[in-house]
Formats: structure tokens, C-alpha cells, sequence
């Protein structure tokens, strides 16, 4: 049927008074229309489209990854139990994240990483995994997730879960139909059976295969009398590991992987990698005395490192990577926990014919002590920069769930300048619930943990817990710290709370909290995010110096690890450095301004830059950065009633959470909306 005539010259006037703003770049044509209609679980996943036609196929390959948004994302770790509880039980939960979104928005983070959600008996602090398709009860339900999703969508944040496909919660049906039945059974062959070894009239375990709680052999074996074999668990005996030999299993996962894909996730962080396989003909682990301390030795040993799992990884990636293109997806993130020598983890990132995954990178948090200095820093970037493949993405990590936070294990005072080092190296960087206000590791005793490896084998040592570093998110200085109006919370409050907490910092322009906000508006610049980079040691290995650049535009970041004041040449340590650098930022505690700016003409001296004991700065030509100076000056008037969406004394209803304007990333959709809107018009009357 023919349009009628009379209407084509209205739409196509309409179209041209719109195209300048698509050609400038205001609306993104190859935006899904569904992404920006109404909110529909099944559909929330932003999508993207990339025509090919004409161009050639490798310059459409590089645009796509020079503007893949996972290269230099900002990731925010959320332990989800400490995060911010809602409902006063005193643990944390989805709705409690949810409350907090503007947070995390204004905070300048992009994506959201969770901690285990789903359905558990938390016997292993959520690891021990019942349901792979269900939310924990205690954390809220499915309903919250997708909620969660969306609402983290509609600010362009994005979310990824942690998963577990190494083993499982002796509780899931695999197992507790595994355990009973017989070998035609599906299920049969879904975890490690193995008879045991008959000494004296004794039924003993197949092996001397320890579990890491336990230092008797054959501890990684428990009897089961219904089937009457031995099941393999390196960790806990409730923790049953899964045979991925099986490719029954490997489904499974990928059929687990589609469903929170198509509940809207952006990708995955994958746990226990290093455990996936164990020596197929379980043959007794060898024990070298004299090589205790050789990390490769280790590595290779009966049940960790085996060369086949990076296969597996290779499946996943695959899997996932065709549901993107099957569903005209934006691409998803995929890291992986890992827990070998340097030189296995990078078969993890592929190989010629097959993509891999991101390994997390922990080098930061493993190889670093409060005896570090300037130079151990360097050479371990350094090394680990040499070491993955040209061209691969990398990324900067201070802290996590089961290592004592940066604060504590390095120096309270340096934690800025370790923000600045793990957020303006290339690649992603991932920051650990609290770091921003400097959370320091609690000291949680025996008495009050419920980490079970403290549980199991702590009880007459003085190390600490890991639920010293998984401790409440200090939001202000009222009950438990604004995370919930209980007193009583799942583990106590860090007692600092009191001065360490993000109202306080809010308030506060030279803070920890503000110094981050600036730093997450500054690694957006093009120096950060494309250009290339440099470090130096001088001053007796006391200084550290980032030196980012692209073209003739550098950013110079400048860390003092030493105890007292430094003054650092630059000009001879960089001659042709521009000689109109200013102070972009500074640590909480410096005043580099007042140090380096005597004549008050905004310009530092290059030849004796001083810098206070533990005090960190960037400096760049802030006519480089024109686009963001606002941001980053916004960045001190922002006041917490934009970032804290709820009393902290108080369950608010959930229409509370969201902003009282629409954030410009909405408005941005919804501008969209009527631009699509308008195309499809024409092109149905046409």
C-alpha cells in the first residue's frame, strides 16, 4: 500500500531537523528500541549492532575493540552480605544495593561485581552452592535481582556474578541423586566416586589427597554408606567437586550461563579455576620436601594447574560469545579466579585458535608487604605487564574477600596513592567494597566469625579471619554504621566507624572518598584509556612515577612510599616534559598546591616537585582534560543527598530509590526512544 503522499514531506522534515543531533553523536541510532521501553525481565539486556557492508572487516574489528566496554571498566566488588542490609536482619541483601545505585553512580563506578547470590545453606560464606538458579533467600529473590539489574541498567552501571562451577553444596539435587543411584542414572557420573583401598578390613580413602583444612592424608575423601564410595571435596566435606570431565556437567553450566544472561547480566567472574581438574588416575600426591616453596612445583601437583582446564574456560568463553551474536548482545565480561604461578595463569587468556578469559590479577595483593617500596612495586607491573600476550587487557586489583585489605596490609596512609596506582594503570580496574573510604580489616575472633576456614583451622593461631576483611560497609556514624538499623549484625562493625565512614567523607573535599571520585572522572580521559605507559623509581626507591601518554600529552601520577618529605626533579628524569603540568588531584593527606605553587600561577616546578611522607598527586596539562575539569570539580559540591537514597535508621519503600530528576544516561534513552520511534514510522509508511 502507498503512503499517503501528504505525510512523507511532515516525517522527513521531522527526520531532518533530528539528524543533526545523530550525526553529533546525541543519539545512538543502533540503540534496541527494547533496551528503552518499558521495563520487561525478559528483555533487559542492552544490545548493540554493527553493520559490516562495505568496510573492511579488520578496521570494523579493531573499532569494536577500541570501544569494547570492558577494556577499562571500573569495577566495584560487592560483598553482598556486608554491603547495606534493608530489612534490618543485620544481613546484607539485593534490595539493600539497589538503595545505594546512586551511590555507586556518582562514586564513577561502571560495573557491579557480586559476591555468590544464590540459594546456599552458607555454610562456606555462600560458595557452597545449592541452587545455580535461584536467589539466596536471605539476600531477596528473583523479582529483587531483576529489579536490581535494571535499575543498575537505567544508570549505565553493569552487572556481573561471581560463579562457582568447580563444585558444589552436598545439598543440590546433582548431588543428593548422585549419592543414590546407579550407574544408567544421569547423574551418576556427576561428581569424583572412587572405591577406597582395603587395608587390614578396613575401607580407607582411594588416596592421600588432603583437603586445604586438614593436613591428615587422605582428608580430601569422605565415605558416603549410601553409594558406598569415596567422594573427592579439596575443600569442605559439604563441597562436593563436580567432574567437568563430564560433559553432561559442562552443560549444565552453560545452560546456567543462559539463564542469567537472559536475566540481563553483563558477565561473569569465575571462581576456583586453578581446582577445576584433579589428576584423572588419582594417583598419590607426591610430597617434595625441598620444594615446599617452589610456586611452579606446587602448580602441578595431583589436583590444581592441570593443562586441561584451560579447555573448559575456552568452551565457556564460546558459549557465551554466541549467545551475544545470537541475540545481537552487547559483548560480556568474563574474569576468572585464579590461584597459580604467573606463567599458567596466562594460558588462560587463549590461545591462537580459541579466546579465554581475564584473569583476575592479584600480583598487588600477593606479592606486596608493608616492606615494599617503590622499586618491589614497579617490578612487579613490571613483570606481570611482560608476561600477557601483546594486545590482551589486564587488570589492577588492591583488595578482595579473602586477603587483608590494602589498608592493613600495606599502610593506611598510602591508600590513595594505591587508588591512584590501580586506577590509572592500563586495563580494568576493581575496587573492593570500602576501599574508597579506606575500610581497614577488622579483627574478628574465632568467637565471632563464621568463616569456615577460620572455623576449621584457625582455632589455635593468630591469624586473622577472613571475616576480618568481609566486615559491614561503613556508611555513617549511627547504628552499625548506617548498614542496618539492627544492632546486631552478621558480623560486628569495624569499631572505627565512627571516623572512617562515607557520610563523614562526603562532607569532607580533601578525603579519601573525594580523592577517588575525581580519580574514577580522570581514568576516562583518552591518556588512560589509550595511551601508553611508563614507570620510574627514583629518590633511593622511595618514589614511585606513573607516566601515562599519548601523543605529545602526558599525565604524570607520583607516589611516596617513604616516611618523609620528597622533592623530585622531573625535568631531568623526563627532559622534554611540557612545563605547564598542574595538579589534577592529590592524596588526603598532601597539600601539593601549597607546596609546589609559590608564584600561584596554577603551574608546579618540574625541576623540584615536593611531595609530602605517603602522599600522592597527578599532574597533567589541564587543557588536556577540558572536557572532564567540571566533573572532577563537581566532584567536591556533591552533596551526600544525591548519593544516599534512603534514612540510614530506616527502611524506605523502594520507590525512594530512584533519583527525583531522570539521570542524563535515561534521558539519553528515552531521546532515543523517540528518534527509533520516528525511523520505524517512516519506514512503515514508505
Amino acid at each position: 500500500m502507498s503512503p499517503p503522499m501528504s505525510k512523507v514531506p511532515l516525517l522527513l522534515s521531522a527526520l531532518l531537523l533530528l539528524l543533526p543531533c545523530i550525526s553529533a553523536g546525541v543519539v545512538d541510532t543502533t540503540t534496541d528500541i527494547a533496551s528503552t521501553t518499558e521495563y520487561d525481565s525478559s528483555d533487559i539486556s542492552a544490545t548493540y549492532s554493527t553493520e559490516i557492508n562495505e568496510v573492511d572487516e579488520v578496521e570494523i574489528e579493531k573499532e569494536i575493540d577500541e570501544n569494547d566496554w570492558r577494556n577499562n571498566t571500573l569495577i566495584y566488588y560487592i560483598w553482598v552480605r556486608a554491603f547495606r542490609d534493608s530489612d534490618g536482619d543485620g544481613n546484607g541483601d539485593l534490595r539493600g544495593i539497589i538503595n545505594r545505585l546512586d551511590y555507586l553512580y556518582e562514586l564513577g563506578i561502571k560495573t557491579i561485581r557480586l559476591s555468590p547470590i544464590y540459594t546456599s545453606p552458607m555454610i562456606d560464606s555462600g560458595y557452597d552452592i545449592q541452587n545455580f538458579t535461584d536467589v539466596n533467600p536471605m539476600f531477596g529473590n528473583m523479582i529483587d535481582f531483576e529489579e536490581l539489574v535494571h535499575k543498575a541498567h537505567n544508570r549505565d552501571l553493569r552487572i556481573i556474578l561471581d560463579i562457582v562451577p568447580n563444585h558444589s553444596s552436598d545439598q543440590h539435587e546433582w548431588f543428593t541423586s548422585s549419592a543414590v543411584t546407579c550407574a544408567e542414572d544421569p547423574y551418576d557420573d556427576y561428581y569424583i566416586w572412587a572405591d577406597g583401598i582395603v587395608e587390614d578390613n578396613k575401607v580407607l580413602p582411594p588416596n592421600n589427597w588432603k583437603n586445604i583444612h586438614s593436613d591428615t592424608e587422605g582428608s580430601a575423601w569422605t565415605w558416603h554408606p549410601k553409594r558406598r564410595q569415596w567422594y573427592y571435596h579439596r575443600l569442605h566435606q559439604t563441597e562436593p567437586e563436580l567432574n567437568l570431565r563430564n560433559e553432561n556437567v559442562i552443560q549444565e553450566f552453560l545452560d546456567i550461563f543462559d539463564f542469567w544472561l537472559e536475566k540481563g547480566v553483563d558477565g561473569f567472574s569465575i571462581s576456583g579455576i586453578s581446582y577445576f581438574l584433579e589428576d584423572e588416575s588419582l594417583r598419590d600426591e607426591i610430597e617434595d620436601d625441598d620444594n615446599d616453596n617452589d610456586e611452579d612445583n606446587h602448580n602441578t601437583s595431583c589436583c590444581m594447574g592441570i593443562s586441561e582446564t584451560a579447555e573448559i574456560l575456552f568452551k565457556f568463553r564460546d558459549h557465551i560469545d554466541q549467545w551475544v551474536q545470537d541475540n545481537n548482545a552487547e559483548p560480556k565480561l568474563l574474569l576468572g579466579e585464579v590461584d597459580e604461578s604467573d606463567d599458567n595463569i596466562i594460558n588462560y587468556y587463549g590461545n591462537q585458535t580459541h579466546l579465554g578469559i581475564t584473569p583476575l590479577n592479584t600480583v598487588l595483593i600477593t606479592k606486596l608487604n608493608k616492606t615494599s617500596d617503590a622499586k618491589d612495586i614497579k617490578e612487579v607491573i613490571e613483570d606481570w605487564m611482560e608476561r600477557i600476550p601483546e594486545g590482551a587487557k589486564t587488570n589492577w586489583i588492591l583488595s578482595d574477600q579473602d586477603h587483608s585489605r590494602a589498608t592493613s596490609r600495606l599502610d593506611l596512609e598510602l591508600i590513595d596513592g594505591l587508588n591512584m596506582l590501580a586506577l590509572l594503570l592500563p586495563g580494568q580496574a576493581i575496587t573492593y567494597y570500602g576501599e574508597e573510604i579506606g575500610m581497614v580489616s577488622g579483627n574478628i575472633s574465632r568467637e565471632d566469625s563464621i568463616d569456615l576456614t577460620a572455623l576449621e583451622i584457625l582455632e589455635d593461631s593468630e591469624e586473622l579471619s577472613r571475616d576480618s576483611y568481609r566486615t559491614p560497609m561503613q556508611w555513617d556514624s549511627s547504628t552499625s554504621a548506617g548498614f542496618s538499623y539492627n544492632e546486631s549484625t552478621f558480623l560486628p562493625v569495624n569499631p572505627d566507624y565512627i571516623e572512617i565512614n562515607v557520610d563523614k567523607q562526603l562532607n569532607d573535599v580533601n578525603s579519601d572518598l573525594e580523592a577517588y571520585k575525581k580519580l574514577a572522572v580522570l581514568r576516562q580521559g583518552p591518556i588512560f584509556t589509550e595511551g601508553d605507559y611508563q614507570l620510574d623509581v627514583v629518590n633511593e626507591d622511595n618514589v614511585l612515577l606513573l607516566k601515562r601518554t599519548i601523543g605529545n600529552d602526558s599525565c604524570i601520577a607520583i607516589i611516596n612510599f617513604g616516611s618523609s618529605k620528597e622533592i623530585v626533579n622531573l625535568t631531568a628524569l623526563y627532559p622534554d616534559l611540557e612545563k605547564d603540568l598542574q595538579v589534577m588531584l592529590d592524596s588526603s593527606n598532601a597539600d601539593v598546591e601549597i607546596e609546589n605553587d609559590q608564584d600561584d600561577d596554577d603551574d608546579i616546578e618540574n625541576d623540584s616537585f615536593i611531595l609530602n611522607a605517603n602522599a600522592a598527586a597527578v599532574l597533567c596539562d589541564k587543557e588536556d582534560f577540558e572536557e572532564f575539569i567540571d566533573d572532577i570539580n563537581s566532584s567536591e559540591i556533591e552533596s551526600a543527598s544525591t548519593t544516599t537514597t534512603e534514612e540510614p535508621s530506616l527502611v524506605i519503600p523502594v520507590t525512594t530509590t530512584e533519583a527525583s530528576t531522570p539521570s542524563s544516561a535515561y534521558t539519553k534513552k528515552a531521546f532515543q526512544f523517540v528518534i527509533n520511534l520516528l525511523l520505524l514510522s517512516v519506514l512503515r509508511i514508505l
